[in-house]
């Protein structure tokens, strides 16, 4: 197989999936407090070294981080609500009853957020001078996502209702409109801030913890967002929307064995071109933001920057579509590019200062067949099942000692079939892309 010079790919690892809120917990589900930090010591005894978790943003309809309404920010639900007790903004956790080994969101979602309002206020009210100047910095280092975030959370709480139903000067985000309701609910900005602060120094130090122990943690990105969220709101041209802001066509997989009718997911689609001509960067901050909290990143679907299932967004099935070509390889060199340099041995054939390979190309790889051959990064290819891809890209002081070999399909671990039609392509299983960079 090809040597990567990572140490997290470059040798044998397992770990355990679980994320975070199946954890047991005092509060009703789990969260970035004490258990936590127990089952990394765990997964150490166990003799595990990865721990792979579901998306940190938060929950949207049936309590799912796979429809969430940002992808920047972090579950409020994760916040160690003993943490603020500790750092005594917060009173000791009332008697209240919530059973640690079951889940029951309809009660917890309520309580939690009623205990994270009760600890800005107590902040607010007696935060030392150093714990306001943290704050402070906090949201002006991450104001390119939180300022839109919080206040998209505040306007939601007043109007409860999808954003395209706020009214039109809200919802088309006229500067005047928005700067009066920013001032206007400027205590509820401040709280969904204040909890983003919050999960940021808990998941850092939980992160850090982790790490003394050697235990490195997978994050998941889902390819698609939902509608109902600061993502689309703040970018709605770079998503497929009508006039009104609602989606012309959503996400989904077609029919197959398993459903006659395939699944509508509903997700409003990229505006590829739009995202394209921007130079993908609202893709870019998100991965950037991302990778600042985790080791690796699992795109979930991630066939669909190669060819994606396209619904007519007043189709109540998934059964009626069209097969779209995604921006396959344009989107991963853009997505090189912030990290290139000059090659210290040659230049790329397709660019003096490209230096991600996505090669060698497979013979079951739907994407980039075309590659160039740089050999300083490596697109990782198993067999046509669902199994883990992964796009390592290396610092400049690791190149001069990786060993070019190609990968064959004996090495990869199973035997490749001839490359498929489009139509046999486009049935096929949904692989797993997983992200590592490590950067000059």
């Amino acid at each position: 197989m090809r040597t990567s010079t990572d140490p997290l790919l470059s040798q044998r690892t397992s770990g355990v999936l679980l994320h975070i809120t199946s954890l047991p917990g005092p509060s009703g589900s789990g969260d970035l407090g004490a258990n936590a930090y127990h089952f990394v010591d765990w997964l150490v005894s166990a003799g595990q070294s990865l721990w792979q978790i579901l998306p940190l943003s938060p929950v949207g309809p049936g309590n799912s981080p796979y429809a969430s309404p940002s992808s920047f920010a972090g579950n409020p639900l994760l916040v160690d609500l003993e943490d603020m007790v500790r750092s005594g903004w917060l009173h000791a956790t009332p008697e209240i009853f919530l059973e640690p080994s079951h889940c029951d969101f309809d009660t917890v979602v309520p309580y939690r957020m009623a205990r994270l309002h009760d600890a800005w206020q107590g902040f607010a009210q007696g935060a030392l001078n150093p714990e306001r100047a943290e704050f402070a910095a906090f949201c002006a280092e991450q104001s390119h996502w939180l300022d839109g975030y919080a206040l998209f959370m505040a306007l939601e709480a007043r109007y409860g209702q999808p954003w395209t139903h706020w009214p039109t000067p809200l919802a088309q985000r006229e500067p005047g409109a928005l700067a009066a309701m920013a001032a206007e609910l400027r205590n509820d900005v401040m709280f969904f801030s204040f909890v983003q602060w919050r999960f940021a120094v808990q998941w850092g130090r939980l992160r850090d913890y982790a790490h003394t122990l050697g235990v490195s943690i997978i994050g998941d990105a889902p390819i698609f967002v939902a509608h109902h969220s600061a993502d689309v709101w703040i970018h709605a041209s770079q998503f497929e929307l009508d006039d009104c802001g609602e989606p012309s066509v959503v996400a989904g997989v077609p029919p197959d064995y398993f459903s006659a009718t395939g699944q509508r997911w509903g997700n409003p689609l990229y505006r590829w071109s739009a995202m394209q001509a921007g130079g993908f960067s609202w893709w870019k901050a998100r991965l950037k933001h991302l990778l600042s909290l985790v080791d690796i990143v699992r795109v979930d679907h991630f066939r669909g920057f190669d060819t994606y299932w396209e619904i007519p967004a007043t189709e109540l099935t998934a059964a009626v579509g069209q097969w779209r070509t995604g921006p396959g390889k344009v989107f991963l060199m853009h997505w090189a590019r912030p990290l290139q340099t000059r090659c210290p041995r040659r230049p790329c054939p397709s660019s003096p200062k490209t230096w991600v390979r996505l090669a060698p190309p497979s013979p079951s790889c739907a994407l980039h067949a075309d590659s160039p051959a740089c050999g300083y990064c490596s697109l990782l290819l198993a067999t046509p099942q669902p199994t883990p891809i992964c796009l390592t890209t290396m610092s400049h002081k690791q190149w001069p000692t990786l060993a070019r070999t190609t990968t064959t399909p004996a090495q990869a671990g199973g035997t490749l079939p001839a490359r498929s039609s489009g139509k046999q392509r486009a049935t096929t299983s949904v692989l797993k892309l997983t992200w590592k960079f490590t950067g000059p």
